[in-house]
């Protein structure tokens, strides 16, 4: 250990040579402990279940389940890199089509999640059922992921997966392959943490347990976690969005006609928009939470109740963009709040900005035909320009970042008296 801890000090002197704030993705942890030492013994009132829930007892169980998925993800990238190659190539990872890679993925998720003894019931997108984990190995956490996506035939070039964490609501009371449905079907709300992976020409993390988002990068040669983008935020508006037009036949007309004026709209930054799309789902998000715009998934009449499935994919990606600032909506309502009725229901989905996706709202609510809604909905771009140098002045001059300025997911449950208790 001594010698391990050595060799990291010289890395952290070299990335502090480099410029890079240097921070690891269990260093980032350990930051909200203080928090959750506040929390200990604290009656944890999640809406539906007043129980005591011992916040700080979870709190290792809680960085186990992100270590395990930090494992798997570090594992998927190793298949995904070395799709398509046979020489050097270990058996099982020889010629792997997008089925077999997808079940590869979804395999190592399971083994890394069950091994790690905190879960107590998975949910894969490529399973039908829930895994509901052993009693003598049962932890406190539902884990909901999509193991690997943008898989499509032929696959994209930067694939992703998605994930989030929730508490068990009930007691230990799963047995064989029976598990309360409460403890599974939560809107996005209550996740204790979420994040997604993307693997392109580096691994990527973002996560965020409530805190706002934290992005970290898989740095090769120490095969660690490095904190490369603290307090993620997406701006608030941008002229990019991604869609798939080649489904304008199957939109009705409404639909049709309100994605035509959006499109036709100019940004709030004084841009025309201009569609960027991979494919993939980790990928042109992650474009929104650098440079603003918006993604959207509406329905149509071959997915009439839309394309991203809400629990593993709509869900943690909306928890993902309303902790960065943005704004994650099904046309009527937030992601956020959604409950889900079954596994693998799907919803329709827009995220991004929060400009560009109030604007898709009232486009797609009829709004816009009010004589004075562009007087309503409009900021002037050099009034949008000045907020925004002000908002980068007052953020320049802020304290450094605690994690009990912002109370969500695994600090929700904060009281406000103790929040005197934390300098």
């Amino acid at each position: 250990m001594q010698w391990r801890g050595s060799v990291a000090s010289r890395d952290a002197q070299t990335y502090a040579c480099m410029g890079t704030e240097t921070s690891s993705l269990i260093q980032y942890l350990s930051q909200l402990r203080h928090a959750l030492n506040v929390l200990e013994n604290v009656e944890c009132c999640t809406g539906e279940d007043h129980r005591q829930f011992p916040v700080y007892d979870a709190w290792l169980d809680l960085v186990a389940v992100f270590m395990a998925i930090s494992v798997a993800v570090k594992r998927v990238g190793v298949l995904v890199r070395r799709q398509g190659l046979s020489a050097g190539a270990r058996p099982h990872e020889k010629h792997l089509s997008a089925a077999s890679l997808e079940e590869a993925a979804n395999r190592v998720w399971v083994e890394e999640l069950v091994a790690s003894q905190r879960s107590c019931v998975l949910v894969s997108e490529d399973v039908p059922e829930p895994l509901v984990i052993d009693n003598a190995t049962q932890g406190k956490f539902v884990v909901v992921f999509d193991p690997l996506t943008g898989r499509a035939q032929p696959p994209c070039g930067e694939m992703g997966a998605i994930f989030g964490i929730f508490r068990q609501l009930g007691q230990s009371d799963t047995q064989g392959d029976e598990f309360n449905p409460r403890d599974v079907l939560q809107p996005a709300r209550q996740l204790v943490g979420a994040g997604y992976a993307l693997y392109g020409p580096a691994v990527l993390l973002y996560v965020s347990l409530g805190a706002g988002v934290q992005a970290f990068t898989l740095d090769g040669s120490m095969n660690e976690w490095i904190r490369t983008s603290p307090q993620v935020r997406i701006p608030i508006c941008g002229h990019w969005y991604s869609l798939d037009e080649g489904s304008e036949s199957l939109w009705d007309a409404d639909l049709r006609s309100a994605l035509h004026r959006f499109k036709e709209s100019v940004s709030l930054n004084g841009e025309r928009r201009s569609l960027r799309r991979t494919g993939s789902m980790v990928a042109d998000l992650h474009r929104v939470m650098l440079y603003g715009g918006v993604l959207l998934y509406p329905p149509c009449t071959a997915q009439p109740q839309g394309h991203l499935k809400l629990l593993y994919e709509a869900g943690p990606l909306a928890f993902l963009v309303e902790q960065a600032g943005g704004r994650a909506t099904d046309g009527r309502l937030a992601l956020f709040d959604r409950r889900p009725t079954t596994l693998h229901e799907r919803v329709p989905a827009y995220m991004g900005s929060v400009n560009d996706v109030e604007l898709l709202e009232q486009l797609l609510a009829k709004i816009d035909r009010d004589p004075m809604f562009l007087l309503r909905r409009s900021v002037s771009v050099d009034e949008w320009g000045a907020r925004s140098r002000l908002s980068d002045d007052v953020q320049a001059t802020q304290a450094p970042w605690s994690p009990l300025q912002t109370v969500g997911g695994v600090l929700a449950s904060v009281p406000p008296f103790l929040l005197e208790d934390s300098d």
